[in-house]
């Protein structure tokens, strides 16, 4: 289930770095600047009051935002 506060987009983003994608990867992928994945990156770890990308994907998976 994705929370209504995160666009399709910012949803993509977290998914790819917890697949081992780096953000350039992801923003390759996803036909994006490097600078667009890393403020989707940026908001969503503010809007989840996470300070560490592990810790982010780490909650991420556990609130089920994204799969392993």
């Amino acid at each position: 289930m994705v929370p209504e506060t995160l666009s399709p987009r910012q949803v993509q983003v977290p998914q790819l770095l917890a697949e081992g994608r780096c953000t350039k990867g992801a923003a390759v992928l996803l036909g994006m600047r490097v600078k667009t994945a890393e403020s989707h990156r940026h908001h969503i770890m503010v809007k989840r009051n996470n300070h560490d990308l592990a810790g982010f994907v780490r909650r991420s998976v556990r609130r089920g935002l994204i799969r392993t």
